[in-house]
């Protein structure tokens, strides 16, 4: 991946501009940088934007442990491993199906607020359940699939809600910073785990909780 990265990167400085002369824009890099501190200051575009990041830093924790959760804690034969993950993953396009007809009878952020309450009280039994030792691996696949496939509904309607609280001219821009916090917040929950024993399935579980919960509240400060 790093090699790939790499590669990439220096195709940078080859491949040729296809947009025409007359529709490049003229400003320097650093204005582009600037209108991200514009961004920053909208109070409903930051919150739906911190509403999907911290929901993908759950998700991204859930992603990191639930290996060693499954396979080193629990036991699971690592041969079934993808199977219980693949699970989480049709919830996943059942609910982005489902999501197509449901933009149509109700507003973005009542569909957030509803769908991250659902992802906070499913997460909050993940951890009552792991706390206590109850029901064993179930007690994580059956909560978890409930908050993973939440993703479905959580991710296309905050980004679509914070993108139209943005100028047509910032869209672009205000995707690319989205985007960036969305699929960069791994590193958070990675290097929370890291600092734990990753085998353990309530430290998943807190890190999860924590970050769901704040999914719901910067979905619901938007009321």
């Amino acid at each position: 991946m790093a090699a790939a990265s790499a590669f990439l990167f220096i195709l940078i400085f080859f491949l040729p501009e296809t947009l025409p002369h007359e529709k490049r824009s003229k400003e320097p890099m650093i204005n582009s940088f600037k209108s991200y501190f514009v961004l920053i200051k909208d109070a409903k575009f930051i919150k739906y934007t911190l509403s999907v990041t911290f929901f993908y830093i759950a998700g991204y924790a859930f992603i990191t442990g639930s290996s060693f959760v499954y396979i080193d804690y629990f036991g699971i034969p690592s041969k079934y491993y993808g199977f219980l993950f693949g699970v989480n993953i049709l919830g996943v396009a059942a609910l982005s199906f489902l999501n197509k007809s449901l933009v149509n009878k109700f507003s973005l952020n009542s569909l957030l607020i509803t769908s991250s309450t659902v992802a906070f009280v499913a997460a909050a039994l993940l951890l009552a359940l792991t706390f206590f030792g109850i029901a064993g691996v179930w007690g994580v696949i059956i909560p978890m699939f409930f908050v993973f496939s939440m993703n479905g509904v959580i991710a296309s309607c905050s980004n679509a809600a914070a993108l139209n609280q943005v100028s047509q001219e910032m869209k672009g821009r205000a995707n690319a910073f989205i985007g960036s916090l969305q699929y960069g917040s791994g590193i958070v929950s990675s290097a929370m785990l890291a600092l734990f024993t990753t085998t353990m399935p309530l430290i998943m579980s807190a890190i999860i909780f924590v970050f769901i919960f704040l999914c719901w509240l910067a979905a619901y400060l938007n009321k």
